[in-house]
C-alpha cells in the first residue's frame, strides 16, 4: 500500500490550528500535564498573544515549580507586557535553577539575555 493511499481516523476535525490542537491535548491529559501547558504557552507567546502565553506559563510553575524554562519563557512574556521587575525577576530565577540544575548553557543564555535587555524603568 503506497502512503499517500493510507487514511488515518480520528475524531480530530481537519484543519485545526496547532493552538486548537493544544487545547484538544489539554482535555485530554491528566491536568497536572505541564508540558502541554508550556508548549501551548510558547506557541501564543509566538503569536504575540501574551496574556494568554503568560497564563499557560503561571500554570506550569504552579505544577512544576522548578521547571526553568518555564521562567525564562514567563519572563520575556512579562518583558513584553513591560512588566520589566516581573521579568527580571523570572529571568533570575530561571539563571539560579539552570545553575542548580547543572546545565551550564542556559544559564550563561539567561545572563546574557539579562544583561542585553534595553534599559526601561524598573
Amino acid at each position: 500500500m503506497k502512503p499517500s493511499s493510507l487514511k488515518i481516523e480520528t475524531d480530530i476535525p481537519p484543519n485545526l490550528t496547532a493552538s486548537q490542537a493544544n487545547d484538544i491535548s489539554l482535555s485530554l491529559d491528566p491536568p497536572d500535564y505541564f508540558y502541554t501547558y508550556y508548549y501551548r504557552g510558547i506557541l501564543r507567546q509566538d503569536l504575540k498573544q501574551y496574556r494568554e502565553a503568560l497564563a499557560d506559563l503561571d500554570r506550569v510553575i504552579q505544577l512544576q515549580p522548578d521547571y526553568a524554562e518555564a521562567y525564562n519563557n514567563r519572563g520575556l512574556v512579562r518583558y513584553q507586557l513591560k512588566d520589566y521587575r516581573g521579568a527580571i525577576k523570572d529571568l533570575q530565577t530561571a539563571a539560579e535553577l539552570f545553575e542548580q540544575q547543572g546545565n551550564p548553557e542556559a544559564y550563561q543564555f539567561v545572563q546574557q539575555t539579562l544583561r542585553e535587555l534595553p534599559s526601561s524603568p524598573r
